[in-house]
């Protein structure tokens, strides 16, 4: 894939990320892709209420009752009727811990939103070949979104496969049921895409200064490098508090999503055990990918996550060997050996 198609479709994943969150009513802010800012705006705080009490009376209306349990498989199956009740009362849960955390967190959102704008003004902007290189970026924000849309394709293909015919009101129950899904699975990407601008800004730090530890060599140069030394300690100080800052807001949202989301895949691995000890010779590779289609998505998904904070945490540490090279230097003053060896205390 060209570069030019590569930032293009990562542009696209995480622009939609933002406009379904405020959409579903997740952020109650409005967005301008172009300037790629977040502001508040009255309209949207009185359309996130509106959208967010409907979340509320629908997480509620779909806590598990006796009648819920139709299917042979459920009526027949004591553990598997547990599990459904266990997957719906997550899941419940999880949408009201985002309601209420959305609400008293919303102003550190919107000042992490901002931050990273700051960031990419300052000093991002003035190196923007280096963050149209950053290849690993783009790539993580695509296949997010790629494994977003396969979570949804999935809970489609698995509802026409296991139904002949569906009611209206089952196609309503069914459409609000993934709706509801959809707001956790962005509550999912806000942090994901968080952590990988992260590694997108170290990345870019890293590069400068192996580009300035070359360059510091020269005394000519030896002011300049102080300075930018200077301004590339200062972005990494803001964004290890970045980093604590949408850690401390998506921390028990990311707890209970995941929460929710191992209980659909034991319920997923307990339904195969079922159908594969009754007629494991009858089962044909189609069989075996239907049943097993939805729990492989997840795992995929959740190895996104895992990798994307596993890259992120890799960058910080080699920038911190980065500066402690820079603080070797007997020519640098010492205000900026201070500067450094904060850093390395409070970074990773």
């Amino acid at each position: 894939m060209s570069s030019r198609w590569r930032i293009g479709l990562a542009r696209f994943f995480y622009n939609s990320t933002i406009w379904f969150s405020i959409a579903f009513g997740i952020l109650p802010f409005r967005y301008d892709s172009k300037l790629q800012r977040i502001s508040t705006s009255k309209y949207s705080f009185v359309y996130s209420i509106c959208i967010n009490v409907v979340i509320v009376f629908v997480a509620f209306g779909a806590w598990p009752t006796d009648d819920m349990m139709e299917l042979d498989l459920q009526q027949y199956n004591k553990l598997m009727a547990l599990m459904i009740r266990a997957i719906v009362v997550s899941h419940v849960y999880t949408l009201i811990t985002i309601v209420v955390i959305n609400w008293r967190k919303y102003k550190s959102v919107l000042h992490i939103f901002n931050e990273f704008a700051a960031i990419e003004r300052i000093y991002l902007a003035k190196h923007a070949d280096l963050a149209r290189s950053c290849s690993a970026f783009d790539a993580c924000i695509i296949w997010k979104g790629v494994a977003t849309l396969l979570q949804n394709i999935s809970f489609i293909f698995v509802i026409f496969e296991t139904t002949s015919e569906l009611s209206m009101h089952a196609v309503i129950v069914l459409g609000f049921a993934l709706t509801m899904g959809n707001v956790i699975f962005l509550v999912v990407l806000h942090f994901y895409n968080f952590v990988v601008i992260t590694y997108r800004c170290l990345w870019i730090l890293q590069q400068r200064l192996q580009y300035l530890a070359n360059q510091s060599a020269m005394p000519t140069t030896l002011r300049n490098v102080t300075c930018e030394v200077y301004e590339i300690t200062g972005i990494y100080l803001r964004l290890m508090k970045l980093c604590k800052s949408f850690g401390s807001v998506y921390g028990q949202q990311l707890l209970t999503s995941n929460f929710a989301i191992m209980c659909t895949n034991v319920q997923s691995l307990y339904h195969l055990r079922i159908i594969w000890s009754d007629k494991v010779n009858d089962l044909t590779a189609w069989d075996m990918f239907y049943t097993s289609q939805a729990v492989l998505i997840n795992i995929f998904d959740f190895w996104l996550t895992i990798a994307a904070c596993e890259l992120a945490l890799g960058k910080a540490r080699d920038i911190a060997q980065l500066l402690r090279t820079f603080n070797d230097f007997e020519k640098l003053d010492v205000e900026l050996e201070k500067s450094v060896s904060f850093v390395l205390k409070g970074g990773f």
